[in-house]
């Protein structure tokens, strides 16, 4: 077919379109589906000219262009989809039980605190008595010397020596060089063998003829007196005990302290007495022998020693 006829086959097409348009306008619409003559005409129409209708094939090309039909290109059918069912979540497992607490454990019995030792009373150190002085008379120099008929003093024996033969008198050798607060110490021999005499230490001599008297007898007397306005006179006075082993034939040692207003005689490392006065506070000290009524009576001391209590 050619062109021209498809042109004309178009016009008439379009006239029975126009004409069955106009139809319809002028007839009452009795119903909503199409006119079965008029269908059918138009599948006759199209129809034949479906049929001829020139192919690509039969068509010559213009020079130049390519009509040769383009390969089609079968994109592949994707394979049906599946879809993989969304895995369920698998149960969330439930939080184990917290674990409660253990029962925090009593606690044992808290031990008693074992009782504060009391602390023991510190001990009051004593005091060292330092060595001021001593005295062996081997100078042969330091105190009296002087021999009367009835008394004397003399360096003699290796020691230093004392006799009285006054009836019930006291006579005594110092130093001149006086402390307040002293311990004595000195060896002591009965020469005559207990004739009921006394002998010892001076303290606190002051005066020319004031102090106190330390004073042990071989008969086994002990006493503390004081000398002053003219008078002897006993502040104690007694019998030694058996372990003081006062000896008439050996030598004793003696020992008197006087500290502040105490006043205290040892014999032989055992204390015989101890009094309190405060009449003398300082002096000299020295030896002292006395006499009672049986007559002369005579000591050698040796070791004389002179002793710092506070020291």
């Amino acid at each position: 077919m050619k062109k021209s006829s498809l042109h004309i086959a178009a016009c008439l097409i379009a006239l029975i379109i126009f004409g069955a348009a106009c139809q319809k306008t002028q007839q009452p619409v009795t119903s909503e589906a199409p006119d079965a003559a008029y269908t059918a005409s138009i599948q006759t129409i199209v129809a034949g000219l479906t049929q001829s209708a020139p192919t690509l094939t039969n068509l010559q090309a213009p020079a130049g262009v390519d009509m040769t039909q383009a390969p089609t290109v079968e994109l592949p059918v994707p394979s049906e989809f599946v879809s993989t069912d969304t895995p369920l979540p698998t149960v969330t497992p439930q939080p184990s039980a917290t674990l409660d607490y253990t029962s925090t454990p009593f606690p044992t019995d808290t031990p008693e605190p074992s009782a504060t030792l009391e602390p023991t009373e510190t001990a009051t150190e004593t005091p060292v008595p330092k060595l001021v002085y001593q005295d062996n008379f081997s100078s042969k120099a330091g105190w009296t010397k002087e021999i009367k008929d009835n008394y004397g003093f003399e360096f003699t024996g290796g020691g230093y020596q004392i006799f009285v033969n006054i009836k019930d008198v006291p006579i005594w050798s110092v130093r001149s060089n006086p402390y307040q607060d002293v311990q004595l110490e000195v060896d002591a021999l009965d020469i005559d063998n207990g004739n009921g005499g006394y002998w010892g230490l001076v303290c606190r001599h002051t005066g020319g003829a004031n102090f106190y008297a330390f004073v042990i007898g071989s008969d086994g007397f002990f006493g503390i007196a004081k000398k002053g306005g003219g008078s002897f006179t006993f502040l104690k006075q007694g019998g030694a005990p058996i372990e003081a082993n006062i000896s008439s034939d050996d030598v004793n040692h003696i020992r008197a302290d006087c500290i502040g207003n105490t006043l205290s005689l040892y014999a032989n490392g055992v204390l015989l007495a101890e009094v309190q006065d405060k009449e003398y506070l300082k002096g000299d000290v020295g030896m002292v022998v006395g006499s009672r009524q049986k007559g002369k009576v005579t000591v050698l001391f040796d070791n004389f020693m002179v002793y710092s209590p506070n020291e």
